[in-house]
């Protein structure tokens, strides 16, 4: 079978869109402690901005496996991971409590979703390229 480029650029992709979500959730980290953030139950920069890094992390590693063409499975699950960095409900979310103003450019949801969604579909259609095991 010859080997083709769906692979590679959903790997690409998948990097790049962890290392969005590692920022965002950096700047999540710096603007919510520096500023004190705060709802009802708990402090919204403890939980989303480690989460976001963590999610991030995912679709890197996910990415590397894809370039690679091994493991299917974890390529496909870092590929989705890096939707929740710049899915619309994290967005609504942080409008609620007025983040917004401070992070217009993390929220944005132009090219990091197109990334995160054309990298699920590229791995999804690059299936028969991973290795069998």
């Amino acid at each position: 079978m010859h080997k083709k480029w769906m692979p590679i650029t959903a790997g690409v992709l998948d990097i790049i869109s962890g290392i969005f979500g590692i920022l965002q959730g950096l700047y999540i980290i710096s603007w919510g402690s520096f500023i004190g953030f705060t709802c009802s139950v708990y402090e919204v920069w403890e939980v989303w901005g480690p989460l976001h890094i963590v999610v991030g992390v995912l679709a890197i590693i996910g990415g590397i496996y894809a370039c690679k063409r091994k493991m299917w499975h974890l390529a496909l699950a870092g590929a989705i991971a890096g939707i929740f960095p710049s899915a619309p409900f994290m967005v609504s979310y942080l409008e609620e409590f007025s983040i917004r103003y401070f992070m217009h450019l993390p929220t944005s949801l132009d090219f990091k979703l197109v990334f995160a969604i054309v990298a699920i579909i590229l791995t999804v259609l690059s299936r028969k390229q991973f290795e069998r095991k």
